[in-house]
């Protein structure tokens, strides 16, 4: 072989094993303001994420059950500092406590207006083994120990739902004002950072609508909260994106993904339809209902991870499971799929499941069913 065109060669084949051996760049991070923007590829950047869910028990399984929960979500779950769990029941007015092994230890509250009584419940928040909920019919909040011993009952300034923790001071959740306007009512939502008495700290954003145009999907908040964070998902059709606060509610970081909107398919409003009419949420128009909010969850693990869960394109198919972006740090680190015991549609919401303490809450609301897992 001619010398040149073997070193030629010999050249060519160095460059090439460089330029193959280089670190793909999949996250790159800018700041403005003092406000870092973290923008991930969809390349992930460890080949295999440590994970592996493992189911422990499953709670209120049995509808023959004298403490059979009838309907409930996320918003009426909630954990103490020893992993107990906490149920609520919207349709019987009830909480029911379970130890962190899930064996049932009681139930507590009552339908009616005296100490201790609630009307509906709207939301359970724990914290500083406390706790809160919310009544929806009146507004008020009652507090109770872990016992179920009731403590108080005060109303705050307006309606709050989607309450979360905030370390041990503060709460998180939309705050809710009605205004009547020629005949009309005049909503106004409000995400907003409160004290442990429920007043105003500070406001995150507004929301103003008249109730006959609400679109009550693109009200929903998707966040978690971490010792020194919160974590709350940006409702945009075209853009992946969630932005990160302190404690004190100042934006700090934003986490960024690449994504192309996705569509709703026939199946998928149906399911949503009946979602909304069996949880009293109301009806929805086919006609608003074009593409999906990027991001439908926000959550955060025992390892300091968080997970966002994208939407997902079903028009082909794709119902496998929960699709989960796991980061660290805001930079992507892989995708996990959570497989349900059945076909997954995404956008249904009658499948739903959260991070609290060291596990998974899985909560199916067509069987009123709750699975927890290990992992």
């Amino acid at each position: 072989m001619n010398k040149t065109i073997l070193i030629t060669m010999t050249l060519i084949s160095i460059f090439l094993l460089i330029s193959c051996s280089k670190k793909v760049e999949t996250c790159t991070v800018t700041e403005k303001d003092g406000i870092k923007a973290y923008r991930n590829k969809n390349i992930p950047s460890v080949e295999k994420l440590d994970f592996n869910p493992v189911l422990k028990f499953t709670l209120n399984n049995d509808s023959n059950d004298v403490h059979f929960v009838s309907y409930s979500d996320f918003d009426l779950i909630d954990i103490d500092s020893e992993e107990n769990i906490y149920i609520s029941d919207i349709v019987k007015t009830r909480v029911n406590k379970y130890d962190n092994k899930g064996n049932f230890v009681k139930t507590f509250i009552q339908k009616g207006l005296g100490p201790g009584e609630m009307n509906a419940i709207a939301f359970l928040a724990i914290k500083n083994d406390t706790l809160y909920l919310g009544d929806r019919e009146n507004g008020t909040i009652s507090k109770f120990k872990t016992s179920g011993e009731f403590i108080e009952k005060f109303k705050p300034n307006g309606d709050v739902y989607q309450v979360r923790a905030v370390g041990l001071s503060r709460f998180i959740g939309f705050t809710i004002k009605y205004k009547q306007v020629e005949n009309r009512w005049l909503l106004t939502y409000e995400l907003t950072l409160l004290n442990n008495s429920f007043e105003p700290l500070k406001k995150f954003n507004k929301l103003e609508f008249f109730g006959d145009e609400m679109n009550v999907i693109d009200l929903w908040t998707y966040m978690t909260i971490t010792e020194d964070k919160i974590f709350v998902a940006v409702n945009d059709k075209m853009f992946y994106k969630v932005n990160v606060f302190d404690h004190d509610g100042n934006l700090i970081e934003e986490i960024n993904k690449s994504y192309s909107a996705k569509g709703y398919t026939e199946q998928e409003y149906n399911k949503i339809s009946e979602f909304l009419i069996k949880s009293n949420q109301g009806k929805i128009q086919r006609r608003s209902m074009k593409k999906k909010r990027a991001v439908v969850g926000v959550f955060s693990d025992k390892n300091g991870n968080i997970i966002i869960q994208p939407a997902v394109d079903t028009s082909k198919g794709n119902t496998k499971g929960i699709v989960m972006d796991f980061f660290k740090d805001n930079t992507y680190l892989n995708t996990y799929i959570f497989e349900p015991d059945k076909p997954y549609l995404h956008y249904d919401f009658n499948t739903s499941i959260d991070f609290m303490g060291n596990k998974i809450y899985k909560y199916d609301s067509e069987r009123s069913k709750l699975d927890v897992y290990e992992y």
